[in-house]
């Protein structure tokens, strides 16, 4: 799989965790990328608490590590 790829399956899987976490609430991964690399913008609607950051940081790890487990054979 492409590094593009991987970029749209994690996103898929964060968007997923996000629906499963806040059946009212949507969430938004952007990855960009810069002359230094990749960029990842990461929003939760009704960002604005900490909480909801905590929160976002979460469903991104989360989302890399179904991705991750996703690509190993068992």
């Amino acid at each position: 799989m492409s590094a593009y790829g991987s970029c749209i399956a994690a996103r898929g899987s964060f968007v997923s965790v996000i629906a499963d976490l806040y059946g009212d609430r949507t969430g938004e991964f952007v990855v960009g990328a810069t002359e230094n690399g990749l960029t990842f913008q990461i929003n939760i609607q009704g960002d604005g608490g900490g909480g909801i950051a905590q929160v976002e940081i979460f469903c991104f790890d989360l989302a890399l590590r179904m991705w991750a487990a996703a690509r190993v054979p068992s």
